[in-house]
């Protein structure tokens, strides 16, 4: 799990602002794309990204691991914008429809991140 930031004032001084199913899908699918093979040597940024369907789903012990005991599915409309590393070319913007899984993890420092577990794309 990725987070938006702490909250700085009030009782809840210290805790977690948490993204929305739907917000964390958008994170994951900008995370995704930079690591696909489709676009092996190119900078990869979404421009709009529309998500239609998001499936949370708990799995775990939610009050042992916090933060790991969520997973999602989601799927939706994407316009990606690529740049040629090698050509130094900025290519015209393309839609892709999206399925994305992925999950909340801890990295070895104890700080929540996303992890893909799938990633398909294919363009509209």
């Amino acid at each position: 799990m990725k987070f938006k930031g702490v909250i700085s004032q009030g009782k809840r001084k210290g805790d977690i602002i948490e993204y929305s199913p739907s917000e964390k899908a958008v994170v994951a699918l900008n995370d995704g794309i930079t690591r696909h093979p489709l676009f092996e040597g190119y900078l990869v940024f979404s421009k709009t990204v529309e998500v239609t369907k998001v499936h949370p789903s708990t799995k775990g012990n939610p009050l042992k691991d916090l933060w790991q005991n969520n997973s999602y599915e989601a799927e939706g409309r994407a316009t990606i914008v690529r740049r040629n590393i090698a050509k130094d070319q900025l290519l015209q913007p393309k839609e892709f429809s999206f399925q994305i899984k992925f999950e909340d993890k801890l990295q070895e420092n104890g700080l929540p991140t996303l992890e893909i577990v799938d990633l398909k794309l294919s363009s509209i």
